[in-house]
């Protein structure tokens, strides 16, 4: 069950990345752990924006350390709820590189939590 050990981590940088920050109605933090197992997040405050500002700047962030392939992403809302990032976020992500279409994307299940591909959510 080597996920629960990832998603443990990924968890606890998201809630460091969020302690501390202003309440916003539909803030996330998304974390993403790239194959080179190099953790890296990022506090979107509205996500439903059409600009995708942070968005952008995070995959430009990812590029220019040359983490494009991951193997796991982590998306936590700011009222404590874990989800599937914005479809657009989700396109970034599976336009960096082809193998990202098999990235696990975590979500809560009865059992705690599971993992689909980003490729189903596309």
């Amino acid at each position: 069950m080597e996920h629960k050990f990832v998603f443990d981590g990924m968890i606890k940088t998201a809630e460091d990345i969020l302690d501390g920050k202003a309440k916003f109605q539909n803030a996330q933090v998304i974390v993403v752990r790239t194959e080179n197992d190099n953790e890296y997040g990022v506090f979107i405050a509205d996500p439903l924006t059409k600009e995708k500002t942070e968005e952008k700047a995070f995959i430009k962030m990812l590029c220019d350390k040359n983490e494009r392939k991951i193997n796991y992403i982590l998306c936590l809302w700011q009222n404590g709820g874990i989800d599937i990032p914005s479809a657009d976020l989700r396109r970034m992500f599976a336009d960096l590189v082809p193998e990202n279409k098999n990235t696990g994307i975590f979500v809560m299940s009865d059992t705690g939590p599971s993992l689909i591909k980003l490729e189903i959510t596309l």
